[in-house]
């Protein structure tokens, strides 16, 4: 059964439709049969510009347990822009889109570069020599001392 139930805002940002970018002006946010999604009910979003026409929409269906973690993220996110001041100086009544985004941009902090990373000092390494190490096997009365079995040192840069 249809629950018939909508609500429209009005609202300003952009949507990527299928041929270009268009000015979104309104959102139609329901709790209904869903077109696409596998579900019985699902949270359906249109963002429109109906002066348009129908190719300025983009439609999108969620299940419930999805839309509620979209709104808490969305949630969060402003909190957090909130807390950094990046709110306040993007607020201003009746701004149109272009100019939000471009005091978005300028007011960006770019992240702080990392120090350099230490390079560690050249670091000698014994590694035993092979050829030798198969000629002593078998032979060990041979290498009497412990000073024939030292073995050639590699310095890594």
């Amino acid at each position: 059964m249809c629950t018939l139930i909508v609500k429209q805002i009005e609202l300003e940002g952009s949507g990527k439709g299928s041929s270009d970018w268009f000015p979104v002006k309104q959102a139609n946010v329901s709790f209904d049969h869903p077109f696409n999604v596998a579900l019985e009910h699902a949270l359906n979003i249109d963002f429109v510009n109906e002066a348009q026409g129908p190719g300025a929409r983009v439609a999108v269906e969620m299940s419930v347990e999805s839309a509620r973690a979209l709104v808490q993220t969305i949630t969060e996110v402003l909190q957090r822009a909130e807390s950094g001041g990046y709110l306040e100086e993007l607020h201003t009544k009746g701004a149109n889109h272009e100019a939000v985004a471009r005091a978005a941009r300028q007011t960006m902090a770019p992240q702080p570069s990392r120090p350099p990373a230490e390079v560690p000092e050249p670091m000698t390494v014994n590694v035993p020599n092979p050829i030798r190490t198969h000629k002593a096997i078998g032979r060990r009365r041979k290498f009497q001392s412990n000073s024939e079995h030292t073995t050639p040192s590699i310095t890594r840069l």
